[in-house]
Protein backbone atom coordinates (compact mmCIF):
# COMPACT_ATOMS: atom_id res chain seq x y z
CA UNK A 1 0.00 0.00 0.00
CA UNK A 2 1.15 3.26 -0.90
CA UNK A 3 -0.76 5.80 1.51
CA UNK A 4 -0.17 9.78 2.21
CA UNK A 5 1.85 11.01 4.95
CA UNK A 6 -1.19 12.30 6.64
CA UNK A 7 -2.51 9.16 6.99
CA UNK A 8 0.13 6.77 7.28
CA UNK A 9 0.53 7.30 11.25
CA UNK A 10 -3.13 6.14 11.48
CA UNK A 11 -1.43 2.62 10.15
CA UNK A 12 0.81 2.03 11.82
CA UNK A 13 -0.80 3.14 15.46
CA UNK A 14 -3.55 0.26 14.12
CA UNK A 15 -1.16 -2.29 14.07
CA UNK A 16 -1.82 -3.24 10.13
CA UNK A 17 1.88 -2.85 8.79
CA UNK A 18 5.26 -4.06 9.51
CA UNK A 19 8.21 -2.43 10.33
CA UNK A 20 11.00 -2.34 6.96
CA UNK A 21 14.78 -2.15 6.46
CA UNK A 22 16.05 -0.44 3.11
CA UNK A 23 18.85 -1.80 1.72
CA UNK A 24 18.92 1.78 -0.31
CA UNK A 25 18.17 3.92 2.77
CA UNK A 26 21.55 5.56 2.27
CA UNK A 27 20.51 7.07 -0.94
CA UNK A 28 17.68 8.34 0.01
CA UNK A 29 17.81 12.36 0.07
CA UNK A 30 18.44 12.98 3.95
CA UNK A 31 14.84 14.32 4.63
CA UNK A 32 13.33 10.78 3.68
CA UNK A 33 15.54 8.75 5.93
CA UNK A 34 13.80 7.99 9.04
CA UNK A 35 11.31 10.68 8.54
CA UNK A 36 9.09 11.08 11.97
CA UNK A 37 5.95 9.85 10.40
CA UNK A 38 7.04 6.28 9.74
CA UNK A 39 8.76 5.81 12.87
CA UNK A 40 7.89 4.25 16.03
CA UNK A 41 9.91 3.16 18.95
CA UNK A 42 12.88 3.40 16.74
CA UNK A 43 11.37 1.26 14.11
CA UNK A 44 11.02 2.44 10.30
CA UNK A 45 7.53 1.45 8.94
CA UNK A 46 7.62 2.50 5.32
CA UNK A 47 9.74 3.70 1.95
CA UNK A 48 9.48 7.01 0.99
CA UNK A 49 9.21 6.81 -2.72
CA UNK A 50 7.41 9.83 -4.52
CA UNK A 51 6.59 13.32 -3.50
CA UNK A 52 5.48 16.69 -5.31
CA UNK A 53 3.29 20.05 -4.63
CA UNK A 54 -0.09 20.12 -5.71
CA UNK A 55 -0.73 22.26 -8.69
CA UNK A 56 -2.62 24.59 -10.07
CA UNK A 57 -3.12 24.58 -14.17
CA UNK A 58 -4.95 26.56 -16.54
CA UNK A 59 -5.71 25.84 -20.05
CA UNK A 60 -7.26 29.71 -20.57
CA UNK A 61 -4.73 31.52 -23.19
CA UNK A 62 -2.98 34.08 -21.41
CA UNK A 63 -4.20 33.69 -18.27
CA UNK A 64 -1.76 32.37 -15.03
CA UNK A 65 -3.00 31.68 -12.02
CA UNK A 66 -1.00 33.08 -8.71
CA UNK A 67 -3.19 31.40 -6.14
CA UNK A 68 -5.50 28.94 -4.97
CA UNK A 69 -8.24 32.26 -4.72
CA UNK A 70 -8.24 31.65 -8.54
CA UNK A 71 -10.85 28.78 -7.98
CA UNK A 72 -13.46 31.02 -7.06
CA UNK A 73 -13.01 33.68 -9.54
CA UNK A 74 -16.24 34.52 -11.24
CA UNK A 75 -14.48 34.62 -14.79
CA UNK A 76 -13.77 30.74 -14.19
CA UNK A 77 -17.51 29.92 -13.15
CA UNK A 78 -18.17 26.29 -14.18
CA UNK A 79 -15.19 26.10 -15.47
CA UNK A 80 -12.77 25.13 -12.35
CA UNK A 81 -12.65 21.10 -10.93
CA UNK A 82 -10.69 20.11 -7.86
CA UNK A 83 -9.75 16.45 -6.34
CA UNK A 84 -12.43 14.84 -4.36
CA UNK A 85 -10.76 14.02 -1.38
CA UNK A 86 -12.05 15.36 1.85
CA UNK A 87 -8.65 16.29 3.19
CA UNK A 88 -7.29 18.20 0.54
CA UNK A 89 -10.46 19.76 -0.29
CA UNK A 90 -10.88 21.09 3.38
CA UNK A 91 -7.01 21.93 3.37
CA UNK A 92 -7.41 24.02 0.22
CA UNK A 93 -10.17 25.97 1.56
CA UNK A 94 -8.11 26.25 4.84
CA UNK A 95 -5.15 27.18 3.04
CA UNK A 96 -7.67 30.20 1.15
CA UNK A 97 -8.86 31.35 4.22
CA UNK A 98 -5.10 31.40 5.94
CA UNK A 99 -6.24 28.99 8.90
CA UNK A 100 -3.80 26.14 9.68
CA UNK A 101 -5.75 23.45 8.21
CA UNK A 102 -3.90 20.90 10.46
CA UNK A 103 -5.33 22.81 14.04
CA UNK A 104 -9.22 23.70 12.71
CA UNK A 105 -12.17 23.70 15.43
CA UNK A 106 -14.99 24.21 15.43
CA UNK A 107 -15.95 27.72 14.52
CA UNK A 108 -12.86 27.31 11.74
CA UNK A 109 -14.33 24.35 10.11
CA UNK A 110 -17.97 26.48 9.84
CA UNK A 111 -15.72 28.97 7.92
CA UNK A 112 -14.05 26.32 5.97
CA UNK A 113 -17.68 24.96 4.75
CA UNK A 114 -18.78 28.36 3.78
CA UNK A 115 -15.65 28.63 1.69
CA UNK A 116 -16.70 25.24 0.07
CA UNK A 117 -19.67 26.34 -0.62
CA UNK A 118 -19.02 29.34 -2.73
CA UNK A 119 -16.88 27.11 -4.61
CA UNK A 120 -19.32 25.21 -5.59
CA UNK A 121 -21.38 27.90 -6.09
CA UNK A 122 -18.99 28.85 -8.90
CA UNK A 123 -19.57 25.82 -10.59
CA UNK A 124 -16.29 23.90 -9.06
CA UNK A 125 -17.08 20.12 -10.10
CA UNK A 126 -14.51 17.43 -9.00
CA UNK A 127 -12.39 14.07 -10.28
CA UNK A 128 -11.52 11.12 -8.63
CA UNK A 129 -8.67 10.04 -10.57
CA UNK A 130 -5.85 11.71 -13.11
CA UNK A 131 -7.57 10.27 -15.98
CA UNK A 132 -11.13 12.02 -14.93
CA UNK A 133 -9.28 15.20 -14.64
CA UNK A 134 -7.98 14.58 -18.07
CA UNK A 135 -11.37 13.96 -19.71
CA UNK A 136 -12.73 17.13 -18.37
CA UNK A 137 -9.78 18.83 -19.65
CA UNK A 138 -10.26 17.85 -23.30
CA UNK A 139 -13.56 17.83 -23.18
CA UNK A 140 -13.28 21.69 -22.66
CA UNK A 141 -15.07 21.78 -20.17
CA UNK A 142 -12.64 23.08 -17.40
CA UNK A 143 -9.90 25.50 -17.69
CA UNK A 144 -8.83 25.60 -13.92
CA UNK A 145 -7.73 22.68 -12.12
CA UNK A 146 -5.57 20.95 -9.27
CA UNK A 147 -3.00 18.56 -9.99
CA UNK A 148 -0.14 16.33 -8.12
CA UNK A 149 1.56 15.69 -10.88
CA UNK A 150 0.07 13.25 -13.64
CA UNK A 151 -2.32 15.80 -15.10
CA UNK A 152 0.12 18.39 -16.29
CA UNK A 153 2.76 15.70 -17.34
CA UNK A 154 -0.31 14.11 -19.41
CA UNK A 155 -1.03 17.09 -20.78
CA UNK A 156 2.34 17.93 -22.30
CA UNK A 157 3.08 15.01 -24.12
CA UNK A 158 -0.16 15.43 -25.94
CA UNK A 159 0.78 19.24 -26.52
CA UNK A 160 -1.81 20.60 -24.99
CA UNK A 161 -0.44 24.29 -23.69
CA UNK A 162 -1.33 25.51 -20.23
CA UNK A 163 0.38 27.44 -17.68
CA UNK A 164 0.93 26.43 -13.97
CA UNK A 165 1.74 27.42 -10.91
CA UNK A 166 2.68 25.89 -7.24
CA UNK A 167 0.83 28.74 -5.13
CA UNK A 168 2.85 30.39 -1.98
CA UNK A 169 0.92 28.01 0.22
CA UNK A 170 0.37 24.96 -0.78
CA UNK A 171 0.94 21.34 0.68
CA UNK A 172 3.46 18.54 -0.32
CA UNK A 173 2.16 15.03 -0.72
CA UNK A 174 4.54 11.95 0.37
CA UNK A 175 3.65 8.63 -0.78
CA UNK A 176 5.54 5.39 0.89
CA UNK A 177 5.45 2.11 0.68
CA UNK A 178 4.10 -0.15 3.07
CA UNK A 179 3.86 -3.92 3.84
CA UNK A 180 0.38 -5.03 5.70
CA UNK A 181 2.01 -7.00 9.40
CA UNK A 182 -0.14 -10.16 7.81
CA UNK A 183 2.85 -10.78 5.08
CA UNK A 184 5.33 -13.51 5.69
CA UNK A 185 7.60 -15.53 4.08
CA UNK A 186 7.63 -16.10 0.15
CA UNK A 187 5.36 -12.88 -0.15
CA UNK A 188 7.09 -11.04 2.32
CA UNK A 189 10.33 -11.67 0.39
CA UNK A 190 8.83 -10.37 -2.87
CA UNK A 191 6.72 -7.40 -1.46
CA UNK A 192 10.36 -6.54 -0.13
CA UNK A 193 12.24 -6.89 -3.09
CA UNK A 194 9.39 -4.68 -4.98
CA UNK A 195 9.76 -1.92 -2.62
CA UNK A 196 13.47 -1.97 -2.48
CA UNK A 197 13.19 -1.38 -6.75
CA UNK A 198 10.38 0.85 -6.40
CA UNK A 199 12.92 3.15 -4.47
CA UNK A 200 15.79 2.60 -7.27
CA UNK A 201 16.91 5.40 -9.00
CA UNK A 202 16.21 3.58 -12.44
CA UNK A 203 11.98 3.37 -11.35
CA UNK A 204 12.17 7.06 -10.26
CA UNK A 205 13.84 8.11 -13.24
CA UNK A 206 10.75 6.68 -15.02
CA UNK A 207 7.98 8.05 -12.28
CA UNK A 208 9.42 11.84 -12.51
CA UNK A 209 9.62 11.49 -16.58
CA UNK A 210 6.42 9.90 -17.15
CA UNK A 211 4.16 10.80 -13.93
CA UNK A 212 5.88 14.04 -12.54
CA UNK A 213 6.67 12.56 -9.40
CA UNK A 214 10.12 13.90 -7.95
CA UNK A 215 12.20 11.57 -6.28
CA UNK A 216 12.97 10.27 -3.30
CA UNK A 217 16.55 8.87 -4.40
CA UNK A 218 18.85 11.34 -4.68
CA UNK A 219 20.67 8.93 -7.31
CA UNK A 220 17.98 9.74 -9.61
CA UNK A 221 19.24 12.67 -11.10
CA UNK A 222 22.18 11.14 -12.37
CA UNK A 223 19.59 8.94 -15.01
CA UNK A 224 19.47 11.91 -16.32
CA UNK A 225 20.59 13.76 -19.13
CA UNK A 226 23.10 16.53 -17.99
CA UNK A 227 20.96 19.24 -18.28
CA UNK A 228 17.57 17.98 -17.20
CA UNK A 229 19.47 16.40 -14.10
CA UNK A 230 21.07 20.00 -12.80
CA UNK A 231 17.68 21.22 -13.13
CA UNK A 232 16.15 18.55 -11.18
CA UNK A 233 18.53 18.84 -8.91
CA UNK A 234 17.90 22.56 -8.46
CA UNK A 235 13.91 21.58 -7.75
CA UNK A 236 14.77 18.94 -5.24
CA UNK A 237 16.98 21.70 -3.38
CA UNK A 238 14.04 24.35 -3.41
CA UNK A 239 10.88 21.13 -2.91
CA UNK A 240 12.93 20.07 -0.13
CA UNK A 241 13.92 23.28 1.61
CA UNK A 242 10.39 25.13 1.51
CA UNK A 243 8.72 21.31 2.56
CA UNK A 244 5.24 22.37 3.71
CA UNK A 245 3.77 18.49 4.01
CA UNK A 246 -0.19 17.61 4.11
CA UNK A 247 -0.98 18.10 7.94
CA UNK A 248 -1.47 14.83 9.92
CA UNK A 249 -5.01 14.55 11.59
CA UNK A 250 -6.00 13.60 14.81
CA UNK A 251 -9.84 13.67 14.33
CA UNK A 252 -10.19 13.14 10.02
CA UNK A 253 -14.09 12.55 10.80
CA UNK A 254 -15.30 16.08 11.08
CA UNK A 255 -13.39 16.69 7.55
CA UNK A 256 -15.13 13.82 6.41
CA UNK A 257 -18.64 14.64 7.10
CA UNK A 258 -17.79 18.09 5.93
CA UNK A 259 -16.69 17.09 2.46
CA UNK A 260 -19.94 14.92 2.12
CA UNK A 261 -22.00 17.43 3.41
CA UNK A 262 -20.85 20.16 1.10
CA UNK A 263 -21.18 17.29 -2.02
CA UNK A 264 -24.72 16.59 -1.38
CA UNK A 265 -25.75 19.79 -1.62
Amino acid sequence: MTPTCDFAPHLIASGLVRPLDLAVERQLIPFFQRPPWLQQRGRTYGAPYAFGSMWLRCLEPGTTPTRWRDLWDPRFRGRVAIWDDAVWAVTLAAMDLGLDPADLGDEELIEVEARLDALFDNGCRTWGTPEDALALVLEGDVVLVDDWGILGRTLERRGVAFTTCVPERTAVWVDSWMLSAELSGDRLAAAEAWVEYALSPENQRDLLLLAGYSPTNRDTVRRLDKRSGLAQQRALEVQVNAMQLWPYLSRRGPYLELWQRVKAR
